[in-house]
């Protein structure tokens, strides 16, 4: 807020004021520590404007402005071989933060004195960030690029842990959504990525997300998609169902059997469907990841005593479409260990296992045909700290080089590093 008047007295008891106006605000920085490291929820206050060096390969003197995303948006510019990212900035779909984004981006360019030589965004056509970029674009006459959601995720760990150009990693992007270079929902991505390029590895197999952004706000509804996508269609098999009026699931199930609802491979899903069957979920999430976090806390107090199956698909002679992660034999052993009185505890436990295992297996594929040794954990997914911490663990075991955001989130607020650091690759390239 910029003032007491724009109604945060309505939400309080009590307002602490000063009497100085307040010229750039940003909010209270949220972090928690994983190991011996930080991993920020929200990086605000205390850790902004903080100058990043740029890795070897990517400083070329070239001046960059980048946007991010839609949700928990930060913007960043490079000038003189360093990156500056502003403060947590929320989401875009919201008035006054649109208004805060064009405050900050001013703000920004005039106090490091930035003339950008390119404005670059997300890939999404619909995101107010990518209309602005492109709006700028013509105005200031230079170049508008575009980054798919994950390579940046991606991108953004590689610039901040100082990888050279020309490195070749495995990326783990999970989260709930990114606008896929095909036009689909992506949020399950494992991506062999360097700076100018990625390519999808593998990735969950898509399932329906039954109407639409509802289906990240009823953890339910994700539930019934993978239910009825592993041959299951009891709704007594999950515990988050049995408060859904039957109507409603009928009519939810009856648009996921016509095919009419869009599909996506999100991680986050996932773990809203997970929740859902084991009944840790609410009904209708208060908050964003409410149900996943729900399950993370469950998970917390269990064991992982089950090795949960997955499939993962070869790819089709001479094709190079990417391999599909199959999930419901998952479903169907955590449907059967619930339904024999397994605790809810031990079975979120050995889920979070299951998908550390994911990217150990596919990084093994990508060291046998690729020689890759190093994977990135990227995406808002890895806020959990248990799947991030048996993620890390598994990895390391197996003999991989692991990194994550430690500057920056793992969450949208670090795809405005990554579009910075894919734009710098392309007017490299374009300049040799």
């Amino acid at each position: 807020m910029k003032d007491e008047g724009e109604g945060i007295d309505r939400l309080c008891d009590y307002v602490l004021g000063h009497n100085r106006p307040i010229h750039m605000r940003a909010d209270d920085t949220v972090l928690k520590v994983v190991g011996t490291e930080p991993l920020f929820v929200r990086r605000a206050r205390g850790y902004v404007p903080e100058p990043v060096r740029l890795p070897a390969g990517l400083d070329s003197g070239r001046q960059v402005l980048a946007v991010g995303a839609e949700l928990k948006d930060t913007i960043s510019v490079v000038k003189n071989g360093r990156l500056v990212t502003s403060q947590f900035l929320g989401d875009l779909d919201e008035y006054r933060n649109r208004r805060y984004f064009e405050e900050t981006v001013e703000h920004l360019l005039k106090l490091f004195s930035v003339r950008p030589d390119c404005v670059v965004s997300d890939l999404h056509p619909d995101f107010h960030a990518v209309r602005w970029a492109e709006r700028f674009a013509l105005r200031a006459r230079i170049p508008h690029l575009r980054v798919q959601h994950h390579h940046a995720h991606v991108l953004a760990a590689l610039l901040e842990n100082g990888v050279p150009a020309g490195t070749t990693v495995l990326g783990a992007a999970f989260d709930g959504y990114g606008y896929g270079a095909d036009g689909s929902a992506w949020g399950a991505e494992l991506l062999v990525a360097d700076y100018r390029r990625f390519e999808r590895l593998a990735h969950f197999e898509p399932v329906p997300l039954p109407g639409g952004d509802l289906a990240a706000k009823q953890p339910w509804r994700m539930a019934l998609a993978y239910l009825l996508r592993a041959g299951i269609c009891d709704p007594a098999a999950a515990n988050g169902l049995a408060e859904v009026p039957a109507a409603e699931r009928k009519a939810v199930g009856a648009l996921i059997d016509r095919g009419s609802s869009p599909l996506s491979s999100s991680c986050g899903r996932l773990f809203d469907a997970v929740s859902a069957i084991l009944g840790t979920a609410p009904i209708r999430n208060d908050f964003e990841a409410e149900a996943a976090m729900r399950l993370e806390a469950a998970a917390a107090s269990g064991r992982a005593i089950r090795r949960y199956p997955f499939t993962i698909s070869p790819p089709s002679p001479g094709s190079r479409e990417p391999r599909r992660i199959g999930l419901t034999p998952l479903i169907r052993a955590i449907v059967a260990d619930r339904s024999a009185g397994l605790p809810v505890a031990d079975i979120a436990a050995s889920f979070h296992a299951a998908l550390a295992r994911v990217i150990v297996r596919t990084a093994e594929i990508a060291r046998k045909e690729r020689g890759i040794g190093t994977v990135v954990l990227v995406g808002g997914v890895f806020l959990n700290r248990i799947l991030l911490e048996r993620s890390t663990k598994e990895l390391e075991k197996s003999g991989f080089r692991v990194l994550r955001p430690v500057r920056f989130s793992p969450n949208d607020e670090s795809i405005s590093v990554g579009q910075a650091a894919f734009a710098l690759a392309a007017l490299n390239r374009r300049a040799g």
